[in-house]
């Protein structure tokens, strides 16, 4: 039954058989089905439990299927549906992309009818038309999909795509995959952890789709993937050890966290946090093996949990306003024992007992910080903070102390993380501008930039080894030189 005043989203009009009819798809999820010249209402097309917001329909079309006509219904969610439109009945679901659905169209390549969907996750993908089954993924694109249409020219079947990357594409539709899911990120790259596994560096990311996924850091080949049963959008992951097994948690949109066992990819444990968002996840290994997993969510809470005691999680910080939303956390170690360096997106900075939830600091910036790390600056312990306005703070951790601002990125500072360079101590950071930025935390110097072709979403550093991911890509670096470079510009 739809919902007083749903609003319409999605229409189509067209000859269905010997009738005229009027597709409308709402912000519910439903779609109705009307005769085109009378308004009759032939049928309500709902899907059991779709309400929330991103269930919406944001595209839609209808074909001539064997023996039936079929509405296929894009949702914001990236879900994709098959209905009879004679008997009403839902014949299939399928989760297509990882981001809204923006088009659908129709075409037939090779004697077969084939659909085409895309979406904001940034790729156009080809599904045959009776079973649904995944032909191919067109990607290239870095932005959302806005417009799609495809044609015949010169016997050829293709697509021509518009973006919001403000270019447009032209697709050779003849090419055909085996059925099956891409290895690579269907979305952003929103978090990346490096490890080391029997002497090789792995990388784990998360890319807000159901999949958590490990990849060889040496030849970028895919080795896993681990999808939470939810099939929430994960966005943070991390590595840590328990009973000398290497385990993976990973957080999502949902408020779902999970635990896998890296060997065997089986999860350990699944705990749903609440309906609020986990943006950032950290791990401490404390005395005796003791594991804490850090969390801060989208309504401003940090969590404390203990995956293998079977307690529930307690709170380390209760919000007072959705405003404080916690974007990134970093864990400490200084005077008062272990920290939660945590920034938020009213421009928050706190910083917190790990052990009692004691408030330690609170500082503020007029723009929301969505990056920290915790290092160390001449032995001292520090903390780095970068927020929207491509600033970088540098504080002692102990009493909150500035020691100095680093200036140099033009864009919002997403990612921060201390590592060695040459065998000294720098400091790397990644931003909306495109690059990762290579610091002096001592002096304040900025040692090199690396520029990519998208924004710097996330980056990781460890055994010499620096991963970058950027757009829906991931990139290794490795250092080979003795010291580090002299100071470059700003510039």
């Amino acid at each position: 039954m739809l919902r007083k005043a749903d609003r319409i989203t999605a229409q189509f009009v067209g000859d269905v058989g010997d009738q005229s009819i009027a597709l409308f798809g709402h912000a519910s999820g439903a779609c109705t089905v009307v005769h085109a010249h009378t308004g009759t209402v032939l049928h309500t097309l709902h899907a059991a439990g779709a309400t929330r917001l991103r269930d919406a329909v944001a595209a839609l079309t209808v074909h001539d299927s064997r023996d039936h006509w079929c509405a296929i219904v894009g949702h914001r969610d990236g879900t994709l549906r098959a209905w009879n439109l004679d008997s009403g009945e839902l014949l299939r679901t399928t989760q297509a992309h990882a981001a809204s659905i923006t088009v659908i169209t129709t075409h037939t390549v090779g004697g077969r009818r084939v659909l085409l969907t895309s979406s904001e996750d940034d790729t156009i993908r080809t599904w045959d038309a009776e079973t649904c089954e995944p032909r191919d993924v067109l990607a290239g694109h870095t932005s959302d999909i806005t417009a799609t249409a495809a044609a015949d020219v010169e016997n050829r079947p293709i697509a021509v795509t518009g973006s919001k990357d403000c270019t447009v594409r032209t697709w050779d539709l003849r090419r055909e995959r085996p059925s099956g899911a891409p290895e690579g990120h269907g979305n952003w790259v929103r978090a990346v952890v490096l490890h080391q596994e029997d002497g090789l560096l792995r990388a784990v990311t998360a890319c807000s789709d159901p999949y958590v996924r490990i990849f060889d850091a040496g030849t970028g080949r895919s080795l896993a993937r681990m999808a939470v049963p939810e099939r929430d959008f994960l966005q943070a992951c991390a590595v840590f050890a328990h009973d000398h097994r290497t385990k993976i948690v990973a957080g999502g949109a949902g408020g779902v966290l999970a635990v896998w066992d890296y060997a065997t990819r089986r999860r350990d444990v699944t705990l749903r946090m609440g309906s609020a968002a986990i943006n950032t996840v950290a791990v401490h290994t404390g005395v005796n093996g003791r594991i804490q997993v850090i969390v801060g969510t989208n309504d401003g809470t940090a969590a404390r949990w203990e995956p293998y005691t079977g307690r529930q999680p307690d709170r380390l910080l209760v919000p007072s306003s959705r405003e404080e939303s916690v974007a990134c956390l970093a864990i400490a170690d200084g005077a008062h024992g272990p920290a939660v360096v945590t920034g938020h997106f009213n421009g928050d900075y706190r910083v917190i007992s790990l052990e009692d939830g004691r408030p330690l600091q609170r500082r503020f910036h007029s723009e929301a910080v969505k990056a920290v790390a915790a290092g160390e600056i001449n032995s001292t312990p520090c903390t780095a903070a970068g927020d929207d306005a491509g600033l970088i703070t540098l504080r002692r951790l102990d009493d909150g102390a500035l020691l100095r601002t680093l200036r140099g990125h033009r864009d919002a500072v997403r990612s921060l993380v201390f590592g060695e360079l040459g065998g000294h101590r720098v400091l790397f950071s990644g931003s909306r501008d495109g690059t990762v930025r290579i610091w002096d935390p001592t002096s304040g110097d900025q040692i090199d930039r690396i520029d990519l072709p998208d924004f710097v979403q996330t980056a990781a550093h460890e055994y010499g080894t620096l991963v970058v991911g950027y757009g829906r890509e991931v990139s290794v670096f490795t250092t080979t030189q003795q010291q580090p470079p002299a100071p470059r510009g700003s510039d």
